[in-house]
């Protein structure tokens, strides 16, 4: 069937709208672009002010950010001016996403215990966004940080793992694919560090959600309408992590403190830190049920034993008095 003069027109009008069509959309895309770059360029060339910052070396409180995959110390610019204040230092911890987890926490554990020993700080805080929060359970899995770190926050982080590692499995993101051989040792983590640890996530991101950044031991945070990379620059997020963070830290210095005990000495007191645990106990039957005869003839509250009531009470201490069998 051949075509008529008509029906080829219509063809042609057809295709070119199409054209056009495609040409407009492929304008917006370039007009986007442009924009967004020139916004950065802005931004950019804008000069932020300047905070005052604590001297990590004068700091009373230390907190150490540790950014995303793909991120850098620029990601924490809103919480880190939440939390600055007199007496508080902010570090941001920067390391290259090309190495494995475990290597990545050995040196965070390494700048943590050296910020602390220059400080001399009360409190020291970890706060790590996605990668950077297991970064952060990787740094406190081996117990080089405790009696050293007192509060940690993870913000979606994948403490569970995320199908989207398996996409990209190199250096730490292979780590953090569901069911890793890394993932299933720092599963226990928050319990084991035994400091405040709050794990905060969005129900709206789709990298990390809920329940794949929550470890048993954590105390979950969950917030709605941010995504995964909005979570560090939404202004009430911000502010509940700059709290959380606060919060954490000073609860770990209540929990370090409580664990300490006063030990007199003959040259006056010193502070000891208990270590270890209270044991289980054991049940044992005594060697008599009864007291001794030297202390059945003075009747008295130390006389007592688990036999020894009713009595007629003593008249010296008007406490019941003792059979020797």
């Amino acid at each position: 069937m051949v075509e008529g003069p008509a029906s080829h027109r219509r063809g042609v009008v057809t295709s070119a709208r199409r054209h056009l069509h495609e040409v407009r959309a492929g304008l917006r895309v370039v007009v986007a672009v442009l924009v967004t770059l020139l916004l950065v360029a802005v931004r950019a060339g804008r000069r932020r002010p300047e905070r005052a910052a604590t001297p990590v070396a004068s700091a009373r409180s230390l907190v150490v950010l540790v950014h995303g995959l793909g991120a850098g110390p620029h990601c924490w610019d809103a919480v880190a001016g939440a939390l600055s204040g007199p007496g508080v230092a902010v570090v941001t911890h920067r390391y290259p996403w090309t190495t494995r987890v475990e290597e990545l926490g050995d040196r965070l554990a390494d700048e943590v215990l050296d910020l602390a020993r220059r400080s001399g700080a009360r409190t020291v805080t970890l706060v790590g966004h996605s990668l950077g929060g297991v970064v952060v359970a990787a740094s406190l899995a081996g117990g080089r940080l405790e009696g050293t770190v007192t509060g940690v926050v993870t913000v979606a982080a994948p403490l569970r793992g995320t199908p989207w590692a398996r996409l990209f499995p190199v250096g730490a993101v292979g780590d953090l694919r569901t069911g890793s051989p890394v993932l299933r040792t720092l599963a226990a983590t928050p319990r084991r560090a035994g400091v405040p640890w709050t794990a905060v996530a969005s129900r709206v991101d789709g990298v990390v959600p809920p329940p794949r950044a929550m470890l048993e031991g954590a105390e979950p945070v969950v917030v709605d309408g941010v995504g995964h990379c909005g979570l560090l620059g939404d202004v009430d997020v911000v502010a509940r992590i700059a709290g959380l963070a606060g919060r954490a830290g000073e609860r770990g210095l209540r929990t370090h403190r409580s664990s300490e005990q006063r030990v007199r000495c003959p040259g006056g007191q010193a502070r000891a830190r208990s270590v270890g645990s209270i044991g289980r106990g054991r049940t044992s039957r005594p060697v008599r049920w009864a007291s001794t005869p030297a202390a059945a003839e003075r009747p008295s509250a130390i006389a007592q034993t688990m036999s020894d009531c009713p009595r007629p009470a003593s008249p010296a201490t008007k406490t019941p008095g003792t059979d020797v069998s």
